[in-house]
């Protein structure tokens, strides 16, 4: 259906999210526009996260890089926008391209490997995993 549109509401992680990759491979979509607000504007709604309302063209393309959507708060009012990337390293293995000197000063640890659970990403000056769960 390369003349169809398509229009998304859902969180973000197909965006740009590893786990979604081979999804991105196969989603020949061209964005045409979106944007994202808090989770927490909605009734039963668990948890803080973007929800994305994105539209999409059907056509023979490439799934983008980036996206860039505007960002809107709880009374529905536009405050500036958000860009979404899919082929930058994740933090997780960018930050391991600093070697320590020798001596370390804090320590990282997180759950998951994109760091979008604010809930399980902690400093520690301790070198032994000490925070979190």
């Amino acid at each position: 259906m390369p003349t169809a549109n398509l229009a998304a509401f859902s969180k973000m992680k197909y965006v740009n999210s590893m786990n979604f990759a081979r999804f991105r491979q196969s989603f020949r979509a061209k964005f045409k526009s979106g944007f994202i607000c808090r989770s927490d504007t909605f009734d039963n709604v668990q948890g803080k996260f973007p929800i994305g309302f994105l539209i999409w063209r059907l056509s023979q393309t490439k799934f983008p890089k980036q996206i860039t959507v505007d960002v809107l708060n709880e009374n529905g009012e536009k405050t500036g926008k958000k860009g979404f990337y899919n082929e930058k390293k994740y933090i997780n293995e960018w930050i391991k391209f600093f070697p320590t000197s020798g001596k370390t000063f804090g320590i990282l640890y997180a759950k998951g490997i994109d760091f979008q659970n604010n809930q399980g990403l902690w400093i520690s000056l301790e070198t032994k995993n000490s925070g979190g769960s």
